[in-house]
């Protein structure tokens, strides 16, 4: 590999951005970064997008709430067009998935949405019960914002 290509290669890993493209014209992308949240409790975490044809194809956010026993809670969502856990559909260019295979599904229904934005990734839990993807000390954010360009997550909590 040359220098140019292993210095492309390395820009696009330090961003947690990779994309790729195959010879029938097609492409993937995907979109990393790191969530921390200090308040109103402590948290961290990652949460990926991956894009195909410009099409969300899978989501996965992960939070790791430490305490002071050493005893963590986590949260995770994680769900990929096809499996067999959940429905997506498309409106107006906001992805829903909606969690149909699961012990914690409540009436409602457990969905969140995904909005593109010009600069990242909009990730709503608002209707996500969170006791089917967290441990008893933990819970999903309200949003997550996954940037284009950046490692560093945006999180907004319940107040």
């Amino acid at each position: 590999m040359s220098k140019q290509m292993w210095g492309l290669l390395v820009a696009c890993l330090t961003w947690s951005n990779v994309f790729a493209a195959d010879s029938y014209g097609s492409w993937a992308a995907r979109y990393s970064c790191k969530i921390k949240i200090l308040k109103p409790f402590s948290a961290t975490g990652a949460a990926t997008i991956e894009l195909k044809n410009s099409q969300v194809e899978a989501i996965d956010v992960f939070l790791v709430f430490p305490s002071k026993d050493r005893l963590s809670s986590s949260c995770s969502i994680g769900s990929s067009r096809g499996d067999n856990q959940s429905k997506w559909t498309e409106t107006a260019g906001v992805t829903q998935v909606e969690f149909t295979n699961g012990v914690f599904v409540h009436d409602e229904g457990d969905w969140t949405r995904i909005s593109r934005t010009r600069n990242g990734f909009l990730v709503e839990f608002s209707n996500m019960l969170g006791h089917g993807n967290c441990g008893a000390a933990a819970e999903l954010p309200e949003s997550v914002f996954v940037p284009l360009n950046s490692k560093m997550c945006k999180a907004k909590v319940h107040r």
